[in-house]
């Protein structure tokens, strides 16, 4: 038993894709009819058991039952694939996120959920808090979640994520996956790069987050396990971003992706207290102090005065001048007014025309 253990250990530590531990309540989008949705074989009638349909050997005893839900024939490389994960298994990340907890969990798995709280509008007092809920136990063996767990640790320090996990500060139990989608390039016109994926939890001896990184043709190499690596540094504190997106660790080093120190702290600390010191004055020189700006006129709309009216007369000038009364000149006496007084009336200075009486006297009269 403990060599077909140790066995077990080396195939899931040096595999290239993941091998699914899974059980019933499992969504997939193979095609295969299942048991409980609506169309699930216990609620529809077939002619043949559910327990046969669902066998492996059903499709390849039956092939024209395949054939119809697929399009093409069973084969035994059908099978070997589907074991592994592949084939007909159609899994998202976040089912791949939930699977990989589950195993962390010991076989438990909790209600996936997107919300972690609600809080008030300044971010203080939590109004609703989430709390996790279990929808099954696998029952899953403690002898076989040891198993599953340890080579998932191998793979991380010592198999296909060493280059990335080799020596990460915190225990992972990781595993890898590659997905071919086309056949070699050299010989398929239509060649395209394959499927990465990766799982991960941590600390493996004491799980607080699982993760799941899935990248549709993303070639090959450490490209999602250092996606997965930034979302655990991010977690555990070691490494932070800024806006610009520069990588800082715990020193406050600015440092690349591998974690080497780019610029020492100490010279960032200089740099930020050089851009923050005042710029000094060359010797003397006078600094203007600054004045302020005036303030703005208030906009008057036409045939407003600016002045208020008080009933008296202004000046331009700004001082107030007393004007000199006018007198109002007496009335002259005319001859048939009783203060006529012939003797106070002054001569006419322009004679009148020849033949004209004399002031006085009235032109009827006759001498």
């Amino acid at each position: 038993m403990d060599a077909q253990i140790a066995k077990l250990k080396e195939w899931v530590d040096a595999s290239d894709n993941i091998v699914f531990f899974g059980g019933a309540g499992v969504s997939t989008e193979s095609g295969i009819p299942d048991f409980r949705s609506v169309d699930g074989l216990y609620n529809q009638q077939y002619k043949y058991p559910p327990e046969t349909i669902l066998s492996h050997t059903f499709f390849m005893s039956e092939p024209e039952e395949y054939r119809k839900n697929h399009g093409v024939e069973w084969t035994d490389g059908v099978s070997a694939q589907t074991a592994i994960g592949q084939a007909d298994n159609k899994f998202t990340p976040l089912q791949l996120a939930t699977y990989c907890a589950t195993m962390a969990n010991g076989g438990v798995r909790l209600k996936t959920h997107l919300l972690d709280r609600i809080t008030d509008y300044e971010g203080e007092e939590v109004l609703e808090q989430y709390q996790p809920e279990e929808l099954y136990d696998a029952e899953i063996s403690s002898d076989v979640a040891g198993v599953v767990r340890e080579a998932m640790i191998q793979c991380a320090t010592s198999g296909t994520a060493r280059s990335v996990f080799g020596d990460y500060p915190v225990a992972v139990a990781a595993k890898t996956g590659t997905a071919e989608t086309s056949s070699v390039p050299d010989t398929d016109p239509d060649y395209t790069e394959p499927n990465l994926s990766f799982i991960c939890y941590a600390p493996a001896n004491d799980p607080e987050i699982a993760v799941a990184v899935m990248m549709e043709h993303g070639n090959t190499g450490d490209y999602a396990k250092y996606v997965a690596k930034d979302i655990l540094d991010q977690y555990f504190g070691y490494y932070t971003w800024d806006e610009e997106g520069n990588k800082y660790d715990q020193e406050g080093n600015q440092v690349d992706d591998d974690g080497e120190i780019l610029v020492p702290a100490e010279d960032l600390q200089e740099e930020d207290e050089d851009s923050s010191a005042p710029e000094a004055e060359e010797p003397g020189e006078e600094t203007e102090e600054p004045q302020p700006p005036p303030a703005p006129a208030p906009s008057r709309e036409e045939g407003i005065p600016d002045d208020l009216f008080t009933g008296e007369e202004s000046s331009s000038s700004g001082e107030e001048e007393t004007a000199e009364p006018t007198p109002t000149p007496e009335p002259t006496p005319t001859p048939n007014s009783p203060y006529y007084d012939p003797a106070e009336e002054p001569p006419d200075p322009t004679p009148g025309p020849e033949g004209s009486p004399p002031p006085g006297e009235d032109p009827g009269e006759s001498g």
